[in-house]
């Protein structure tokens, strides 16, 4: 996973699958996450993008990819700053 760009009021989160599955971003300023972007398209190159986000703050986030066959595969905990 790698975030893109992290801008004042949004980021892109980034990464790759090897099987063609789902994209899901589980967010939020603890690891309880409580917001989430989603597309249910089945695809191995995976972006979002997270907006509404407040100003030079620590957020924590978690990606999850579900493939055809149901394997669910999900990330750590990882965390991003937003620019001030």
């Amino acid at each position: 996973m790698r975030i893109l760009k992290a801008r004042h009021g949004s980021v892109n989160v980034a990464w790759m699958t090897d099987e063609a599955s789902t994209t899901v971003v589980h967010y939020g300023r603890s690891t309880a996450y409580g917001k989430m972007r989603s597309s249910s398209s089945l695809v191995v190159r995976h972006g979002i993008t997270v907006n509404r986000l407040s100003a030079n703050t620590r957020y924590h986030y978690q990606v999850e990819s579900e493939d055809e066959a149901g394997n669910l595969a999900v990330s750590a905990d990882l965390t991003f700053k937003t620019a001030r």
